[in-house]
């Protein structure tokens, strides 16, 4: 009986850190973000993505995104994730590292200054990929993000395009 209790009160305390850990998704939610520049554009996208994590109580990928788009917020420079630090193999490994290699040359090129908006889009939704694909088991999810990476990619491949 005892046994039972203790570990009632230990699932209960670890739910409860779990639930108290969107310290950084409320301060992220509670900002108003305004402006049309990358870093303005990439907050709101982190903060929509993290939201989207902790709806599915995914309170790791949701405090790290938030802490992103927290970044972003104060002007700081907030790469899109490396895939080497996510536990991805093969294809997976291979596609998302020439994705996000596309999208830094891009950057170079000077698209967070040219289709801000878009940039942000494409580092969002190629985060959302690489930690879907990680968890590998919402595949129309990782289809979506794919996808609507892929589609912001294009978008800004025609906004530096030469007139």
């Amino acid at each position: 009986m005892k046994i039972a209790k203790i570990a009632g009160v230990v699932a209960l305390s670890l739910a409860a850190a779990a639930c108290g850990n969107t310290d950084k998704l409320n301060a992220l939610s509670g900002l108003e973000v305004e402006g049309t520049d990358f870093n303005s554009a990439l907050a709101r996208n982190y903060n929509h993505l993290a939201q989207w994590e902790a709806d599915q109580y995914d309170w790791l990928d949701q405090r790290t995104l938030a802490a992103k788009g927290l970044d972003a917020a104060a002007g700081a420079d907030v790469p899109p994730s490396d895939p080497v630090n996510w536990s991805l193999e093969g294809d997976a490994l291979t596609e998302t590292t020439e994705a996000r290699s596309d999208l830094l040359t891009l950057y170079e090129r000077g698209a967070r200054e040219k289709a801000p908006t878009d940039s942000a889009v494409a580092q969002v939704k190629y985060d959302c990929w690489v930690e879907q694909l990680e968890e590998g088991w919402q595949t129309e999810h990782i289809a979506d993000c794919r996808a609507d990476f892929q589609a912001a990619m294009k978008r800004i491949e025609a906004a530096l395009a030469p007139k």
